[in-house]
């Protein structure tokens, strides 16, 4: 959606590179740039038997 690898950028920001880095690919807020839509979902649910913890089984 940005054609930035957000992610990646966060990770080099966290170990101490600086935004001038050539690596993370944005100096500001205004260079990410949104082309289009995503949407994520989760299914998840909750066993009443076990306090509501989530679980996978059927």
């Amino acid at each position: 959606m940005t054609g930035i690898d957000i992610v990646r950028s966060q990770i080099l920001i966290a170990k101490g590179h600086h935004l001038s880095d050539p690596e993370i690919f944005l100096k500001s807020q205004d260079d990410v740039r949104l082309n289009g839509f995503a949407i994520q979902c989760r299914v998840t649910t909750e066993d009443p038997r076990t306090t509501l913890r989530p679980t996978t089984a059927p």
